[in-house]
């Protein structure tokens, strides 16, 4: 899964409707938290790629004055954590530094122009140098145009509209989070495969663990399956996500689970068939609890109360019961 780099919007600064020094203070100093959280959530890597030094920045505003990010350094008012992020993040300038872009990128990007909201809107060429690099752009909340976690543009050249564009973004600390959901639900359906679910299947849902035995089950899903499965796999890790978060005893279930029947659990062939390894791969549990992803199909796992999350234990077709023996 490709981790995006965070690319700086400069035209915030040189399109922005800032009343007073102070409110460019307040812009700047959350347009940082915005890029800590975005590396703090892992929804990015720790690159910043900017047109200029951001501590050459300087906002110009209604009441004429202008503020620096060179005096804010200076200040002993500000927070000496967030002084320390900004004079230590990688910042590669300019934007391209390091990126190999083809000649047909080179040039559109030279000769088209990436309007913001309209056709007449501002020219941003962050957004034209993330449509073709798959990374966020990130804004000084200085208008009210910036206040979207994907951003709409229009890319044109000699006045005329080629198309419309959406590309990722965050200027407010929210937007980060909203990215986050987004960028988990791309890598989920990025994944259409069992080899791929098998290789990913840790990295996609890092509150679940899975039993040696899934990696077999999962090979013999037939691949229309694949889809049901990783959406009932969200759901069970977003579950114990959340069970974690709270710290409750039990989890709040967002999907539909339910137990054995007492005379399928009495009967030795079928308890036999729920009993499969568990992570360690050295000693085995009774999978009881069961959810579905077809008519014909269970994911059988285990609620450990002690760790708060689910261990998944078998994935596949549905096991024998007493009823229905197969």
């Amino acid at each position: 899964m490709h981790t995006p780099d965070i690319i700086f919007n400069e035209t915030s600064v040189t399109s922005c409707s800032i009343p007073d020094p102070a409110t460019a203070r307040i812009a700047f100093e959350e347009f940082v938290s915005v890029i800590g959280t975005l590396i703090d959530i892992g929804a990015t890597n720790n690159v910043v790629r900017s047109q200029c030094c951001l501590q050459d920045v300087r906002i110009s505003t209604q009441s004429g004055d202008r503020w620096a990010v060179e005096d804010w350094l200076f200040d002993n008012t500000i927070d000496r954590e967030m002084r320390s992020f900004v004079l230590t993040l990688d910042t590669k300038i300019p934007i391209e530094n390091g990126v190999l872009l083809d000649k047909e990128l080179e040039d559109a990007l030279i000769d088209q122009e990436y309007r913001i909201a309209t056709a007449e809107g501002p020219d941003c060429f962050a957004v034209g140098f993330a449509i073709y690099s798959g990374d966020v752009v990130v804004s000084l909340p200085t208008s009210h145009i910036w206040d979207a976690h994907q951003l709409r543009a229009y890319v044109c050249s000699d006045l005329s509209i080629i198309r419309e564009v959406v590309v990722d973004h965050a200027s407010r600390e929210g937007h980060c989070y909203l990215l986050q959901e987004l960028f988990e639900k791309r890598y989920i359906n990025s994944v259409t495969t069992a080899a791929e679910l098998n290789c990913e299947k840790e990295n996609l849902f890092p509150n679940l663990r899975f039993s040696p035995d899934v990696t077999d089950q999962i090979e013999q899903i037939e691949s229309r399956y694949i889809t049901r499965v990783l959406a009932k796999l969200a759901k069970m890790n977003e579950t114990a996500k959340n069970w974690r978060d709270v710290e409750s005893v039990t989890p709040s279930y967002l999907f539909q689970w339910r137990g054995e029947s007492a005379s399928t659990m009495s009967n030795a062939d079928c308890l036999a068939a729920r009993k499969f390894r568990m992570p360690d791969g050295n000693t085995f549990s009774t999978y009881e609890k069961h959810t579905d992803f077809s008519k014909s199909h269970r994911i059988h796992f285990i609620e450990d109360r002690n760790e708060r999350d689910f261990i998944i234990g078998y994935i596949g077709n549905h096991l024998p019961t007493v009823l229905f023996p197969h």
